[in-house]
């Protein structure tokens, strides 16, 4: 998805929102269709929308702005399971602009946390035919 940064990818994949890169911002809270809704705004625009289920205070959606306040992308979280003391969501769905069908989904099954892993496990060959780009 075009505009995802790596720490974006990463704060997701742990089931929270990317982090805030403006140094100044501010919170409002409301009340949206039984969730609430924090908005982080910058003086000029919106930022983020963060939707937390009142019932067990867990983050179900973040929505993402560009610079004109035209949504950039939506991230959805579905469940939750807990590896030792970090909570992952079992599910998430990715949708760009105002978009309701996921682009991406990511669902976690038999997840584990490991505190060594082989190196030759990253060595991921990309698939035929593909592009690839040398990175220094």
């Amino acid at each position: 998805m075009a505009g995802l940064q790596i720490e974006d990818i990463i704060s997701i994949l742990f089931g929270t929102h990317p982090p805030i890169k403006e140094k100044s911002f501010t919170l409002r809270g409301s009340s949206d269709e039984g969730l609430y809704r924090v908005d982080i705004l910058s003086e000029k625009r919106k930022i983020q929308s963060l939707l937390i289920d009142r019932q067990n205070s867990t983050l179900v959606r973040v929505n993402l702005f560009d610079n004109d306040n035209n949504q950039r992308y939506s991230v959805r979280f579905f469940g939750q399971s807990v590896l030792e003391n970090v909570t992952v969501p079992d599910k998430i769905t990715l949708t760009a602009g105002d978009d309701e069908n996921p682009h991406l989904t990511i669902r976690y099954s038999d997840a584990q946390r490991t505190t060594s892993a082989d190196a030759a496990s990253f060595d991921l060959q990309p698939p035929p035919n593909a592009a690839t780009i040398v990175m220094d």
